[in-house]
């Protein structure tokens, strides 16, 4: 029997009369034969062919379905990489580090690596360091990575040195770790182009603020991203002492260009939920979906003391933010070095923060934003260039910084007792042709003139016709016909004679055609500084 071939065996056998049979297919045919019958030399020959080094391959495998063709069951097993296939255990206890490191090894570029449901201790860093390389677990806490440092570094790097890394994918993890000694980041990027985060939660054991538990210890960070662009990052969960950090990259000036952070909850711990470090050059880069930011000190933080280019399009939407354990810290912190351009504020809520701080940001729009504390609303200084509210509540009794800027534009107060309007357009006062707000029937411009003081009704270069209405703090009104490049006002009503149409006549408020400026002027010769509200029933324009 020695020369026959066994080419396939059933799942199990079955004893007859104590004897001990075995299937064998010769010429097509299965037949039953005995143990005797078959020798011990065959038996050898079965266990060697179908052993775990070559077994599979002699298997065959077929897909259902029309066109499907024939393939080895190995063939087809190996369209899937899983670190169990390298030994990883996933009990929690065992050391997976080697293992999980020789699966993303072996799949060299263009791979997936399977991560089934369990627990995977690692004590060091895990690298990808290829292109398209996917780690792909069985979902948030399904699949979980237990991270036991002996030292301060990282769990998880994406990096390929000084060069560019694309198009790769994590999905479907949670970080844990229980340490609370070392430095810790979660998942660090260097240098990404069109990469996908998906279903990632980052946390730990570490007790800290609000009674929560963290991915904690000696600063340790979440999520840290250092360049470069196209990237998604959806269903994130970081509970860390710093949840997000944005550095530079060190390959490129690109450090975070087109990154989408979506529907993501943010926890900190005596640290701010978003951190951009100084010199990062920032574009086009958006916080949206749901943006559910607790705890921690400040909510988005950006001390910029080092760029040397302008950043621009930092978007945040639906952005709520709570339970800061910082009274000092606000919402949103942005000081920028050379300028951040058209930052955008939309559908956002904070309690427990102070709302917004900015410098050298310019086009500002802050839409829909609801403030429901009694802190500081706004904090701007003349470095802040054209900030416009729309729609906007801030709660009575909370309090707005406002230095170096003119009121351009503003609706009544929301509520009345409000530091801000609800609807308002901001320029640094330097820049500002006049002011205007919208409490009377008409649009008023609106501004305060010093005793002695001389302000500009209109700018060199344009004119004003028509009929002027101007009203002071005392309730005192007059009329003027005002008639453009002709330089000629004339006094139409004056009832309580304390205006005049003549330059330095005392004691009144005059306004005037002024040769020397070629501009209309308001010059309070009154006694005391006056806050002065005008109303053009005409236009302005251009000699």
């Amino acid at each position: 029997m020695a020369n026959t071939k066994i080419s396939a065996l059933p799942a199990a056998t079955t004893p007859l009369a104590g004897t001990e049979l075995v299937p064998i297919v010769q010429g097509g045919v299965t037949k039953q034969v005995s143990v005797d019958a078959i020798g011990d030399t065959a038996l050898d020959e079965v266990s060697a062919q179908y052993a775990a080094s070559n077994g599979s391959s002699l298997v065959g495998f077929l897909q259902a379905g029309t066109g499907a063709v024939a393939r080895t069951a190995q063939a087809k097993m190996r369209d899937v990489v899983s670190v169990k296939d390298f030994g990883a255990v996933g009990n929690g206890t065992t050391d997976d580090t080697a293992a999980i490191q020789a699966a993303i090894n072996a799949v060299g570029a263009n791979g997936e690596v399977v991560f089934p449901e369990g627990t995977y201790k690692t004590t060091s860093q895990l690298l990808v360091s290829s292109d398209r390389v996917h780690l792909v677990g069985a979902g948030s806490y399904a699949t979980k990575i237990l991270f036991a440092p002996t030292a301060n570094g990282t769990c998880l790097k994406i990096s390929a040195g000084a060069s560019i890394i694309s198009q790769g994918s994590v999905k479907g993890f949670t970080f844990f770790s229980d340490d609370s000694t070392y430095t810790k980041t979660a998942l660090e990027v260097v240098d990404i182009d069109l990469f996908t985060f998906d279903d990632i939660t980052i946390s730990g054991s570490v007790a800290g603020a609000g009674s929560s538990y963290f991915w904690g210890g000696a600063s340790s960070i979440g999520l840290r991203t250092r360049g470069r662009d196209l990237t998604r990052l959806t269903g994130i969960t970081i509970f860390a002492d710093r949840p997000i950090v944005i550095s530079q990259n060190p390959n490129n000036l690109i450090s975070i260009d087109h990154f989408h952070f979506s529907d993501c909850y943010l926890g900190g711990n005596g640290n701010p939920l978003i951190e951009v470090e100084t010199g990062v050059n920032l574009t086009q880069v958006t916080f949206n979906g749901y943006q559910a930011w607790v705890l921690g000190t400040t909510g988005f933080k950006w001390n910029d003391t080092t760029s040397t280019l302008v950043s621009e399009g930092l978007k945040f939407e639906n952005v709520r933010a709570e339970q800061s354990t910082d009274a000092t810290a606000y919402m949103f912190d942005i000081s920028h070095n050379v300028a951040l351009q058209s930052p955008v504020f939309r559908n956002c809520y904070g309690s427990g923060f102070r709302g917004y701080k900015l410098r050298k940001c310019e086009n500002i729009v802050i839409d829909q934003h609801f403030h429901a504390s009694t802190t500081e609303a706004l904090n701007v200084d003349s470095t802040v260039k054209r900030l416009t509210l729309t729609q906007c509540f801030w709660q009575a009794t909370s309090t707005a910084t406002v230095t170096g800027q003119r009121l351009l534009y503003g609706t009544p107060l929301n509520p009345n007792t409000a530091p801000l309007p609800g609807n308002a357009i901001y320029d640094e006062a330097a820049n500002a042709l006049r002011t205007m707000t919208m409490d009377g029937a008409i649009a008023q411009s609106a501004f305060t003139v010093a005793n002695t003081g001389v302000t500009a009704l209109s700018t060199n270069g344009y004119n004003m016709q028509g009929m002027l209405v101007v009203t002071d703090d005392r309730a005192l009104s007059a009329i003027f016909m005002v008639q453009g490049n002709q330089g000629i006002s004339t006094e139409v009503s004056d009832p309580t004679g304390f205006y005049s149409a003549t330059s330095g006549t005392a004691s009144m408020i005059n306004i005037y055609w002024s040769a020397a400026n070629v501009r209309y002027e308001l010059q309070n010769n009154s006694g005391s500084s006056r806050n002065i509200k005008i109303a053009l029933l005409g236009s302005y324009g251009t000699f």
